[in-house]
């Protein structure tokens, strides 16, 4: 077993790539999916080195940040009390990362000498001797490249910098507040960092229009199925089931402000009808740029447990479906979705 996990996001393979063979000439022992077997079981195979290994370096990126398996092996490692953290882009670690002291190799170049990267085999060196590191900072510090310094908070020069910036903060928030008829698109932080909103979605909790109006548990089940199956698309960015359902019942908000607010290019909204044993439910996939939609569909069906998971996977796939005629997923238009029901009793289900 290695004595240094790397945790990290496909895209960033030949940074790490370089990153592992100077730390291996430091005389450390390195493993990264690169050295899972051919045959192996894949996750067993991660999860048994994670837990091995005495220090767990974590690269974020904008691709690291957006997927589920770095931050589950981050989880872990934090818990484990082995996190540490490094950044390959300008971005910021995810929300509920950023407490950890992360060093900037935004601009390393494969330099053993440089002092971020000694930082780092520093930090690493106590760490397999078992010695405790305190990795943890004030949120959002990242060390600049060839530093590891450390923000002192004593200093007048940096409280008077903070209130110079927040005085601008609330200029710039009162602004925007007193232009609130303004139609300009709301500028996100997706924007600011250059994240690519081509491929990304949110889907909207559906609306119920049924007679009695008290499906409201149905159809929000309904659109919450939906947005879970197309967060497993790797080469998607799903908004959080959170952020989305925060604009039920706004109908004064149209898909384009939605789509400015969560960061997001596309936007999947719906109804479902249900009476009796039927339901009608309604999907639409909307190009929020543009204002237009991509794709509408109607499903009218005699309701069954096997039915309500059928319907649920069509309208994933066909979303994504759609969504790969104008962008590039990967092979997420393979991907052939299954949901599997445990119960034949649809009122359990219910």
């Amino acid at each position: 077993m290695a004595d240094i996990f790397i945790s990290y996001a496909r895209a960033d393979r030949e940074k790490i790539e370089k990153l592992a063979a100077a730390l291996e000439a430091e005389g450390y022992s390195v493993w990264w999916d690169r050295q899972i077997e051919s045959g192996a079981e894949f996750s067993k195979d991660i999860e048994r080195e994670l837990e091995a290994a005495k220090a767990v370096i974590v690269a974020w990126s904008s691709s690291a940040n957006e997927s589920r398996w770095v931050k589950d092996e981050a989880n872990v490692a934090a818990e484990a009390g082995k996190l540490l953290a490094v950044t390959l882009d300008d971005g910021l670690p995810p929300i509920g990362f950023r407490q950890y002291h992360a060093l900037d190799f935004s601009g390393w170049k494969r330099d053993g000498a440089t002092p971020v990267f000694q930082e780092l085999s520093k930090t690493v060196k106590a760490r397999v001797a078992g010695e405790t590191v305190d990795m943890t900072e004030p949120v959002g510090l990242v060390a600049p490249t060839g530093s590891a310094s450390v923000v002192d908070f004593s200093d007048p020069k940096i409280w008077g910098g903070a209130l110079a910036v927040l005085a601008v903060v609330l200029m710039v928030a009162l602004v925007a507040f007193r232009g609130g008829n303004d139609q300009t698109p709301i500028k996100t932080t997706a924007d600011e960092v250059g994240v690519d909103r081509s491929k990304s979605i949110a889907v909207l909790p559906f609306d119920d229009v049924s007679p009695e109006g008290d499906q409201e548990y149905f159809s929000d089940g309904v659109s919450e199925e939906i947005l879970n199956v197309l967060a497993r698309v790797d080469g998607l960015r799903v908004a959080s089931r959170t952020s989305s359902f925060a604009f039920k019942d706004k109908p004064e908000m149209g898909a384009r402000a939605i789509a400015s607010e969560l960061g997001v290019r596309h936007v999947v909204e719906g109804s479902v009808r249900k009476a009796g044993d039927n339901v009608r439910i309604t999907a639409q996939l909307i190009d929020a740029q543009t204002d237009t939609h991509l794709w509408a569909q109607t499903f009218d069906r005699t309701l069954t447990v096997e039915n309500i998971f059928a319907i649920q996977d069509e309208i994933s796939t066909t979303i994504v479906s759609e969504l790969g005629k104008n962008i590039d997923l990967g092979r997420a238009n393979a991907i052939r979705f299954a949901a599997a029901a445990d119960t034949k009793n649809l009122r359990a289900y219910e």
